[in-house]
């Protein structure tokens, strides 16, 4: 005579196992809700940033590209946090969600991975970066803004792509 194994219903409704399984579902809601208002940061700080008036130094270096990005991470956490918190409301009915769940979380560790080596990789020539952008990209009006409040002349010295206007330049 074989053992019938018991199913799930019946080893969830054990008592001795629902105080377990309630702090796990417990845990996993407590951090899909702090992956879901991670998200709403981001999409918040986004959003504020692309609608602000003002730009100040931020345009230069925290570029309209990067906060459309911030946008996108935004609404791709709270997309996924929601479907991890739905498919917890059922775990057993809903493992595929689940399974899609973690595999979209892994997908963005994998993308965020990438994108904190290329930033590093990019920093190790920060200099050379923003020495480019000011002697080829940015316009006088710009390098005026940089040099009037940081109180400087030129990139690394007063021969090195000054502006003419410059109230620091006219010693």
């Amino acid at each position: 005579m074989a053992l019938a194994r018991p199913t799930t219903e019946a080893l969830i409704d054990r008592p001795h196992m629902a105080p377990m399984q309630a702090k796990a579902s417990r845990m996993f809601r407590f951090w899909s809700a702090a992956y879901l208002a991670c998200g709403l940061v981001a999409l918040s700080v986004g959003a504020y940033y692309i609608n602000a008036k003002d730009e100040g130094h931020r345009a230069f270096v925290v570029t309209a590209y990067i906060l459309r990005i911030y946008v996108f991470l935004g609404l791709y956490f709270i997309t996924n946090a929601t479907l991890g918190i739905f498919a917890s409301m059922a775990p057993l009915k809903r493992k595929r969600l689940l399974y899609c769940y973690t595999a979209l979380i892994a997908l963005i560790i994998f993308i965020m991975v990438v994108v904190s080596i290329c930033i590093w990789t990019r920093t190790l020539n920060i200099n050379g970066y923003y020495a480019d952008m000011w002697r080829n990209e940015w316009s006088d009006e710009i390098k005026l803004m940089f040099e009037d409040q940081g109180q400087c002349c030129g990139f690394l010295s007063r021969n090195d792509s000054p502006v003419a206007s410059s109230a620091s330049c006219k010693d």
